[in-house]
């Protein structure tokens, strides 16, 4: 695993997780024919840090904290700290055992590590073992042990044993699970105080889904309405059909879903604000059909925003934000990005720092007001969009 950190800060001690994604395709989950018994599971090159927990696994990534510019135009860098490969990433994790989680409410039984293993859900893969396959499956009428192991598929949810709480996140997917029956997830959470410190969803889809989406989860008051269109190259998704709350008529209003409040009264329950690459095909099956890409996700608390559109001479605050990228093939993706993965990836220490501003737009910008925000908010200079402070360890 690879860690990359800002000078000067210490990386704090991983998170759980629980959203709810809207489900395209495939009607009943519990049905023979979404029960996808066949499709393979995540395929994990050697890279690099890792963030939190997934709804049905967690992958590599690379997590890189700022550290001061020295350009002149004061662009954020990121310097490599630490790495996760394929052969020591699981002894980063907990193997969480049980159902699933009240948010997700998922159909299949977590397992252990001794039972993943025994089951063969998690192993080396690859040519020299250079990358790791977890495999959630369903098990043999010999296999299973328990009634309750019958009735649903096995599979894994590993939940990070550090926190972070910054960074630049990098995670090399070779294959995700795809098809009816499929939630490949990564969040970024703590389950025991959620919603009140917040939910960031790095990667998540269900059924057939073929778009990366990034989403964000918390209690009130966080919303991306003045969030320029400008700021990213992708859209939002849609909240449609909300029924209503006085006549429990449906409201086929479409609204965009820029209210991150779990229990925003025009979108659906857990909805949450979910920005939605418009590239598409670069999730799901037809990700896997392109050799898998790189997920990465900026989150800097207390940066300096993008120009953001507001009430007619209102002061917009400086504050910080989170960013998404999702680069089809290592080929698509940026100079510096590459460069440093190959490097790290042999063992070696990155190639110089990473420079996101250099980078083409990411389709996923969510504004947070940071620690100067907070500041001219308590002076009534300027007006909330959603506190930094949602998200936390």
């Amino acid at each position: 695993m690879f860690l990359w950190r800002r000078r000067g800060y210490e990386s704090v001690p991983a998170a759980e997780g629980g959203g709810s994604p809207q489900q395209p395709g495939c009607g009943d989950l519990i049905s023979d024919a979404c029960q996808n018994r066949q499709h393979r599971g995540w395929l994990l090159r050697a890279v690099l840090a890792v963030l939190v927990t997934a709804t049905v696994v967690a992958i590599p990534v690379i997590l890189r904290e700022r550290v001061e510019a020295a350009a002149a135009e004061h662009q954020a860098q990121y310097v490599l700290h630490h790495r996760q490969g394929p052969r020591d990433f699981l002894g980063h994790y907990h193997f969480y055992a049980g159902p699933d989680a009240n948010g997700s409410l998922g159909f299949q039984n977590y397992v252990g590590e001794d039972a993943a293993r025994s089951f063969g859900l998690v192993g080396a893969a690859g040519d020299g073992g250079d990358a790791l396959d977890i495999l959630p499956r369903w098990l043999a009428p010999d296999e299973a042990s328990t009634e309750e192991f019958a009735a649903k598929p096995v599979s894994v949810r590993l939940e990070g044993k550090r926190r972070f709480d910054k960074g630049l996140f990098v995670f090399d997917v070779e294959h995700m699970p795809a098809g009816c029956g499929m939630w490949p997830a990564i969040w970024l959470t703590n389950e025991e105080t959620w919603p009140d410190d917040g939910e960031i969803d790095v990667i998540e889809g269900v059924n057939t889904q073929s778009t990366a989406k990034t989403a964000l989860h918390t209690t009130g008051n966080c919303s991306m309405e003045t969030v320029l269109g400008s700021s990213m190259t992708g859209g939002w998704d849609v909240a449609e059909g909300v029924p209503d709350r006085k006549t429990g008529l449906p409201d086929p209003t479409k609204r965009d879903a820029k209210d991150c409040y779990v229990y925003a009264p025009k979108q659906w329950a857990n909805q949450g604000c979910v920005a939605v690459d418009k590239g598409g095909d670069n999730f799901g099956a037809p990700l896997n059909k392109k050799g898998g890409g790189l997920f990465v996700l900026e989150w800097d608390p207390d940066g300096t925003a993008a120009p953001l559109a507001g009430p007619a001479g209102k002061a917009r605050m400086p504050g910080g934000y989170l960013r998404s990228w999702a680069f089809v093939g290592r080929e698509h993706a940026p100079h510096d990005l590459r460069r440093s993965l190959e490097a790290a990836g042999g063992g070696g220490h990155a190639a110089g720092p990473l420079v996101p501003d250099l980078w083409p737009k990411p389709y996923a910008y969510f504004r947070l007001d940071g620690a100067a925000g907070a500041a001219a908010l308590r002076g009534g200079e300027a007006e909330s969009t959603c506190a930094s402070d949602h998200f936390k360890n």
